[in-house]
């Protein structure tokens, strides 16, 4: 019925991997979404912009765009992802800046090839988390092309250069979800989690960024420190194999190991400009003078073609009712991501924090799955009043918890919203890795279209007892013909959906509460049937390593 098919996700376009934002959707879903419910020149809201990927795709195929989020970060990474850069005047500042920070990287990371002795830069030290004694050196050579790892010698990097840091945020890391993983760890002050050289080589880049003149190049640049900043910590960490393997911030959360990996910041920020330069590139061709960034709503309405919003989506007053051709999103998907917390890492190294306000469920700020369900209706409400009459709101949303799905389908229902569909989209090129696959994910997306309709709701096809009766009767099947818990949520979750979008509320939300128990009830058996499979893949990789190892 949508029309969107099966689409391939395929990798990120250059324009997304300029800045961190964490759970960004795969843009092909989005643009295509985009093209099939609206038409160029129509005004799309995305009260949940996040990373930017409705702006940057609508701007693409020529729509109206505004893009609304709380999170001062994600408004920064969004206006710099589409707002149109002179990329010559910034390569000319960064070499300006080259000339000024070059001697200081020699003094923080300079040392002497092993194998012909010419003078380089070590790439990046290993060391432990509780001494920070290093154990192992990686250095690059580019005179004699040798890649060398030391794992003796080592004492000329234990030794800090006596050079005193320029300005740093001093600022405590306030309890939360995520947050309390660090301060368990002994962690009171985030810049405690960078280590003395980064800090040194932080700070002066940080400073002589403070110091260029031309306001728009000088904001690009502070958006390429700070896109930087998520190698910069004691949360990047090489894993065993070598140098290529090293994992920056990949997880939704804060964590730091037993080692970690200090970067060459210098190095660092010099390949983050020539990320920063792709991006540009890309988007000046795709996007280019279509840009026009508006004050107001009005402006939209006329020639300009976006607004980046920072605002609580739960009052979109500044947009006029029944003035949105459609609502294109992707909200927060309950206690998965605490995008506030992990944001303030970035941000008070800009003298900003993120509003702890935002929709999300959180113990520490004693915000539960009805709250998380308020406050999606809020929004959702403010959406319904300015979208146009059948018009449609799609959007995408994946959670292994019925309960927390139930709460995003009944906030769209009580704003208003008909429950039209649901499709699977794959994700991950439709493969995971083997690490991922342990915890047994859904390698799909739902995409759900709402629309603002006066027509009646159905009612359910099955009663209660009906679809219960069903549904454990399938569970048996699954369990005995040795399914995961993965697959059978990915087969049951349409009908189930189905059933929420059309029963009473509090019906919707106690068959959401027995359709979890009842998977707990297998939980032992799933997982058996998980580990299972696991070992199944791992010892075919093992025979194609073999057959490989034989050729």
């Amino acid at each position: 019925m949508l029309g969107l098919g099966i689409l391939e996700t395929t990798a990120y376009t250059p324009v997304y991997f300029m800045h961190k934002y964490w759970a960004r959707r795969p843009w092909k879903v989005f643009s295509k979404i985009i093209q099939v419910f609206t038409e160029p020149g129509d005004i799309i809201l995305d009260p949940f912009a996040g990373g930017g990927t409705t702006l940057i795709e609508g701007l693409i195929l020529r729509r109206k765009v505004v893009a609304v989020d709380l999170n001062p970060l994600a408004c920064m990474v969004m206006k710099k992802e589409v707002e149109p850069l002179n990329i010559y005047a910034y390569r000319e500042v960064f070499n300006q800046l080259k000339t000024q920070l070059e001697p200081l990287a020699w003094e923080l990371y300079g040392t002497k090839c092993p194998e012909c002795g010419s003078k380089t830069m070590v790439r990046y030290i290993r060391r432990y988390l509780a001494d920070d004694r290093p154990f192992l050196a990686f250095i690059y050579c580019k005179s004699c092309n040798s890649k060398i790892f030391l794992e003796s010698g080592l004492e000329e990097f234990e030794k800090v250069p006596d050079i005193p840091p320029k300005w740093y945020p001093v600022v405590q890391i306030p309890e939360g979800d995520t947050t309390n993983r660090l301060i368990q760890k002994g962690f009171r002050y985030f810049h405690e989690l960078i280590s003395p050289r980064s800090l040194i080589m932080l700070s002066h880049i940080r400073d002589a960024i403070t110091q260029i003149q031309d306001d728009k190049i000088r904001d690009f640049m502070m958006f390429t420190f700070s896109s930087m900043l998520e190698w910069s910590s004691k949360m990047s960490k090489h894993l065993k194999g070598g140098e290529t393997k090293l994992m920056d911030w990949t997880l939704n959360t804060y964590w730091v190991a037993k080692d970690y990996t200090e970067n060459n910041l210098w190095e660092v920020f010099c390949r983050r400009v020539d990320k920063v330069i792709r991006g540009k590139t890309y988007t000046n061709s795709k996007i280019g003078s279509y840009a026009k960034e508006a004050s107001d709503f009005s402006q939209l309405q006329k020639d300009a073609s976006y607004m980046v919003v920072q605002a609580d989506s739960r009052d979109l007053s500044f947009i006029p009712d029944e003035s949105v051709d459609a609502v294109i999103t992707d909200p927060p998907y309950g206690d998965i991501i605490q995008y506030a917390e992990l944001s303030d890492f970035y941000l008070v190294w800009l003298g900003l924090s993120a509003p702890k306000t935002e929709i999300s469920i959180n113990s520490t700020r004693r915000i539960g799955l009805r709250e998380y369900e308020d406050g999606l209706y809020q929004v959702f409400r403010e959406c319904f009043r300015v979208l146009k009459h059948g018009g449609h709101l799609i959007s995408t949303f994946n959670i292994g918890d019925m309960n927390v799905m139930a709460a995003f389908v009944l906030a769209l229902r009580r704003a208003g919203f008909k429950y039209v569909d649901v499709l699977r989209q794959p994700v991950y090129n439709y493969k995971i890795s083997f690490h991922v696959e342990q915890k047994d994910p859904m390698p799909y997306d739902f995409v759900f279209v709402f629309k603002k309709s006066d027509e009646p709701e159905p009612k359910p096809k099955l009663s209660f007892v009906e679809l219960l009766s069903s549904l454990d009767k399938k569970i048996k099947e699954y369990v005995n013909n040795g399914k995961r818990k993965s697959e059978y949520r990915l087969d049951t979750y349409p009908q189930v959906i189905q059933y929420i979008s059309s029963a009473p509320f509090e019906i919707a939300r106690k068959f959401a509460k027995k359709y979890e128990s009842m998977i707990r009830e297998y939980s032992s058996e799933f997982n058996r049937n998980k580990m299972e499979h696991l070992e199944k893949k791992k010892g075919k990789k093992k025979v194609q390593r073999t057959l490989l190892s034989n050729l």
